[in-house]
């Protein structure tokens, strides 16, 4: 009956206010899978895992900043102040992004040019990751399609985190499906370090693209 009451209590929001009822879901969603790939990290000493972890834990932040920020919209009347808080929250999620990518990217680089992961993998690992990341990325897609109806600039910074950790999650899963079905060569650790890097690199485009986006409209 309590289940029935919540459900319909949620067809009541409106769209924006779903769609951020949702965000406050992936929010405690994001945080539990770094926890789950923290875990993993630990367990096989791999240095992919862990990455993707403190990745997910910042972005995870990051979401609990846009929840709690359209909370504090909902409940001013002055549009300037309201300006003020959407400005700083897009912001925010722009240069956070730059930042992860050139991380990210870095991180590859040391990598690519070290040849060495240290990662000691599971093949039952490679399906649950795999799993996590394409619904990630199918995840991010929807969302980001759902966005561009409505032009809510919280909404559009939470959208542009999950596309990048959709994309970390993806290189991870080639990183486990090499790793574990391919030959043990310095070669694949480099394949994995140039995508790694490609990834990085449009992290960073993407952020720099919402930090340009939100000065102009400004």
């Amino acid at each position: 009956m309590k289940a029935k009451k919540a459900v319909h209590k949620f067809f009541e929001l409106d769209r924006k206010d779903r769609k951020m009822y949702m965000l406050q879901v992936a929010t405690i969603n994001t945080l539990s899978v770094g926890l789950f790939k923290l875990f993993f990290g630990i367990i096989y000493s791999s240095i992919w895992f862990f990455m993707n972890a403190i990745f997910y834990a910042i972005l995870g932040f990051s979401k609990y900043r846009s929840v709690r920020d359209y909370r504090k919209v909902k409940k001013i009347e002055d549009e300037n102040t309201k300006s003020k808080i959407i400005y700083a929250n897009y912001l925010y999620n722009g240069w956070l992004l730059v930042l992860l990518g050139i991380a990210y990217f870095i991180i590859n680089l040391i990598i690519f040019k070290t040849g060495k992961t240290n990662n000691d993998l599971d093949g039952y690992l490679v399906y649950l990751t795999a799993v996590i990341s394409f619904s990630n990325l199918i995840t991010a897609i929807i969302g980001l399609t759902k966005y561009r109806r409505k032009n809510d600039p919280i909404i559009a910074a939470a959208c542009q985190g999950n596309i990048a950790k959709a994309l970390t999650s993806m290189v991870l899963t080639q990183v486990t499906l090499l790793d574990t079905f391919g030959p043990k060569a310095e070669k694949i650790v480099k394949m994995d370090g140039t995508t790694g890097m490609v990834v990085g690199g449009i992290i960073i485009v993407l952020g720099l693209r919402m930090v340009v986006k939100i000065i102009k409209e400004k």
